[in-house]
């Protein structure tokens, strides 16, 4: 039997959703944690009922592996997530196989065997489902001929509607290039592309933070037409997203570029307290929103004089923390800084002394006579924190918490990452956990600076969310989401029948 792992991108608004693209050769890996937003249970359990014994997850040659530009591997179904799928598979006694595929981009090689689930994650073009996934403009066309036109956003530059200011009032779109070649977002301008079409903006729902929400539905369509569910309602929380300035320095096209927030993990919840210059304390939230009414707060960073690993030395989070728990502190100057704060759905949380904190999170501790840059995961009953002035302060207590909703600060006036904040009378060291596909310029992360037009532009988009936005509650779109995909993939599967299944 054959199935195609798909994702659906839409736009939650208001209660509602809008359609944007259907997507197959999708990333079930990398540097998001997308492990925490798929759960393998459906697969198992509809391969245990139809007798299926085996499931054969068919990549391409070309795009099962991709690279950043430090060279490390980005695996388009990575360790963590072939882990769960054969977790989930083992309860029935059902095998995995990965197919890496060398007769790509011609055709597919035909595995079909029976009691076998040839599961495709690779791009096929003779296939109807891709078919649609590469090109905006023929989905479109389907539904609006099907009747459901109205399940995507209007198009025309007469179906615009305006913005508040610094948000996009259309995008334009390239219907067979993906989104960094193919889409562009404009505010305000009678800017028309050459190529392509117009699309009025759907103004997204927020999180309680002021960053926009979007929502991706991740199944499988069978061959027998049926649509098995992939995400989880935490799927929903992975992407946070703002608008930015697509061009720093001229701003006449009013066009803006999107601005994704993925830390991969947070630090601590977001009632930690934070130390501040004036030695009192203050949660996470409080500190966010008094920053985005420019009310800015004097949080106390200490400096780690030991250690200088700048935006230049990003690498694979994990060498970044290796590296940095190699370093022996010994010094460490008291300074402060500004912050604005991403959430984060954590897993494997670590709480010490009732503060839950991620399992990656850089402890200053005291052991054997010295300070050392210890991962919370490590820490052990006996060891010494430092407390809010340095001193050590003993762990009599630790206890795994599973996943939690986190918060990871975000500098915005000393881009210096590597500063060990002070939560709940605990030294935290908040590294960069960013990770950038392409090399980092330092000089264009230090133009969105407290003072800045262009962070100001940012933190009055993130204010106005917070006080006129429609917050996002995924309990309302979950059904959604799913409801709307088994009906678009039921009306592609009826439509065109063996079409669909062309490799």
């Amino acid at each position: 039997m054959k199935g195609i792992l798909i994702g659906i991108d839409y736009v939650p608004s208001s209660g509602k959703i809008k359609l944007l693209e259907i997507n197959t050769n999708i990333l079930l890996g990398g540097y998001g944690q997308l492990h925490l937003a798929i759960d393998f249970t459906g697969i198992a359990k509809y391969c245990a009922r139809n007798k299926l014994t085996k499931v054969i997850v068919h990549q391409s040659k070309h795009e099962h592996v991709t690279y950043d530009w430090k060279g490390n591997p980005i695996y388009m179904f990575d360790e963590k997530m072939q882990f769960k799928l054969k977790e989930a598979l083992l309860k029935y006694k059902i095998a995995l196989e990965i197919f890496v595929d060398t007769k790509w981009p011609d055709h597919l090689t035909d595995l079909s065997s029976e009691g076998v689930l040839d599961l495709r994650q690779a791009y096929s073009s003779f296939s109807k489902v891709d078919w649609f996934a590469q090109s905006k403009d023929r989905l479109r066309n389907f539904l609006e001929e099907k009747g459901f036109g109205d399940w995507m956003p209007k198009v025309g530059i007469e179906n615009i509607s305006i913005k508040p200011d610094g948000i996009p009032d259309y995008v334009t779109k390239i219907p067979n290039k993906d989104a960094q070649q193919g889409i562009k977002f404009f505010e305000k301008t009678n800017f028309i592309p050459e190529e392509g079409f117009v699309e009025d903006f759907i103004l997204p729902d927020n999180d309680k933070w002021g960053w926009f929400c979007e929502g991706r539905y991740t199944c499988v369509l069978t061959e027998l037409g049926d649509v098995i569910p992939l995400s989880t309602p935490d799927s929903l929380h992975l992407n946070r997203f703002t608008f930015k300035r697509a061009n720093l320095d001229d701003y006449s096209l009013k066009q803006l570029r999107l601005g994704y927030k993925i830390p991969s993990f947070g630090i601590a919840r977001e009632n930690a307290k934070f130390l501040l210059e004036s030695g009192s304390e203050l949660d996470a939230h409080s500190i966010h929103l008094n920053s985005l009414n420019k009310n800015y707060d004097e949080v106390v960073a200490y400096k780690v004089d030991d250690i200088d690993m700048g935006l230049e030395d990003f690498k694979v989070i994990e060498e970044r923390t290796q590296k940095l728990t190699e370093n022996v502190p010994n010094t460490f100057t008291k300074d402060t800084n500004n912050f604005i704060f991403v959430p984060k759905w954590t897993e494997n949380c670590v709480a010490v002394n009732g503060t839950i904190v991620s399992p990656r999170a850089i402890i200053p501790t005291f052991r054997e006579g010295g300070v050392k840059l210890v991962q919370a995961k490590d820490l052990k009953i006996g060891d010494y924190l430092l407390d809010s002035n340095l001193n050590p302060k003993p762990i009599t207590r630790i206890d795994f918490v599973g996943v939690q909703p986190l918060i990871y600060p975000q500098p915005i006036r000393d881009m210096d990452y590597h500063r060990t904040l002070i939560c709940n009378d605990m030294a935290i060291v908040c590294e960069s956990q960013f990770f950038n596909l392409h090399p980092p310029e330092k000089h264009k992360t230090s133009r969105y600076v407290v003072g800045t037009e262009l962070l100001d532009q940012e933190l009055e988009m993130l204010r106005r969310n917070v006080t006129d936005g429609k917050v996002f509650d995924w309990r309302k779109y979950q059904p959604l989401l799913q409801k709307r995909s088994e009906e678009l993939l039921k009306l592609i599967y009826n439509t065109f029948g063996k079409e669909v299944w062309v490799w």
